[in-house]
């Protein structure tokens, strides 16, 4: 009887979740990063972050910090993370894909500088924060430089000058400098390319000195610039465009639709969940069919039934290291997980010859990492919710039980079912 009043309380707790529109959802964002270092994705929690590195190889860091988190950006293979508690930031650096893992931190106290998840990073290391009330900080380690005036209604950080896009046209920044380089970027959704060009919402590539105009129906991540070309994804084709005259040059018809491609080094990455593939610029002197995945020298993995995302593999409660490699085709690799039973934050590791491509397991509702769902799981569900709990990488992606990107009380209400 003890049992079965233990799960009726809560599970009314449960229901009275949904109900309760006091309690908030603990929301993340996702994003691709590209960098001369590599490509990466970013996952922000509350004071939790998260970046995975996809190419040139697979290496990730979960991190937490004594205040929220406002963004992410990568220079240099170096994480930039800005950080904000009362009426004071903090920069951490952090180098973590060099194999040092290292972290300094910068203060940046400054009362009038809001929260914002808009900042960036120049050639100088000066750091720019586009503040609430639409104008923008500048800062030289410590030292407040000032202030760029005026309602920016997007900064973006390129990895060499930022630039502000204003409803005038787009300035290039230069510390509390602005120049104007194009008259005809007023979009505040404008994202960058390269150095040389920028995207806007309504899919034209404008370059960022007025040189090229391109109206060839882009979207952000399914852009990039090589040596030679603007190559743009649609679906499984990618075509290619002269970056000086704009004129088509040739296309890659792939056997698989990625989900972004980037340039890295004058090729073209396609990112396919946790698969990459590069291609030259070669590539589009004339249109090919890409065969890659037909050649039987290079076997691929296939998961089979289980989902992957990047570099997590979902998998049912239950699932024991026996029965993961029965399911998947992996000819050629070696299989070796951390334990029998696996849970959520186990890995993986497949390899072959020397080289190795590591995963981790997701196991929906299991955010205590047991392999199964049980009253601890729902405990610190309820703690993530009331704001007395973070959860990152796959634990941030097992609380997320319906897969809508956001941990809410909807996920506590499938969490408790799976348990019930």
């Amino acid at each position: 009887m003890k049992r079965i009043i233990t799960v009726t309380l809560l599970a009314a707790l449960a229901v009275c979740a949904v109900l309760y529109s006091g309690f908030g959802g603990a929301a993340y964002s996702e994003e691709y990063v590209c960098d001369s270092s590599g490509i990466y994705t970013v996952n922000i929690s509350g004071n939790a972050a998260g970046v995975c590195r996809l190419f040139p190889d697979a290496q990730s860091f979960d991190y937490s910090f004594g205040a929220d988190i406002e963004s992410i950006c990568i220079k240099d293979g170096k994480v930039y993370i800005l950080s904000k508690s009362d009426k004071q930031y903090d920069i951490h650096f952090l180098t973590v894909f060099d194999g040092s893992r290292k972290l300094s931190e910068t203060v940046l106290r400054d009362a009038s500088v809001q929260r914002s998840p808009e900042t960036a990073i120049d050639n100088s290391g000066r750091f720019y924060i586009k503040n609430k009330n639409r104008d923008v900080s500048v800062f030289s380690g410590e030292k407040k430089l000032g202030k760029i005036r005026g309602t920016v209604l997007k900064l973006i950080h390129t990895g060499h000058a930022p630039l502000a896009v204003y409803s005038d046209g787009m300035y290039e920044l230069n510390g509390t400098k602005v120049s104007l380089i194009n008259d005809k970027v007023n979009d505040e959704n404008a994202f960058s390319i390269s150095d040389s060009f920028v995207g806007c919402s309504d899919g034209r590539v404008l370059g960022t000195r007025g040189t090229l105009s391109l109206n060839i129906g882009v979207r952000k991540n399914k852009v990039c610039e090589t040596n030679n070309y603007i190559v743009a994804l649609k679906g499984s084709t990618i075509t290619a465009y002269d970056n000086k005259t704009g004129s088509k040059a040739g296309s890659v018809q792939l056997s698989y639709s990625p989900e972004a491609i980037f340039a890295h080094n004058g090729k073209v990455i396609t990112i396919d969940g946790s698969k990459t593939e590069a291609f030259s610029d070669k590539s589009f002197t004339k249109s090919v069919r890409n065969t890659s995945a037909k050649k039987k020298s290079s076997p691929k993995l296939s998961f089979g039934e289980y989902k992957v995302k990047g570099k997590y593999i979902f998998i049912p409660s239950g699932t024991t290291s026996n029965k993961l490699k029965s399911g998947i085709s992996a000819a050629g690799y070696e299989i070796g997980t951390e334990s029998r039973w696996l849970g959520t934050g186990d890995k993986a590791v497949f390899t072959k010859g020397t080289s190795a491509k590591t995963y981790t397991f997701v196991v929906k509702g299991d955010i205590t990492g047991e392999g199964n769902v049980n009253t601890r799981d729902i405990n610190r569900m309820f703690d993530v919710l009331l704001g007395n709990d973070n959860l990152c990488g796959a634990f941030r992606l097992a609380s997320d039980y319906n897969g809508d990107s956001i941990t809410d009380n909807r996920d506590l209400v499938l969490t408790a079912r799976e348990y019930y």
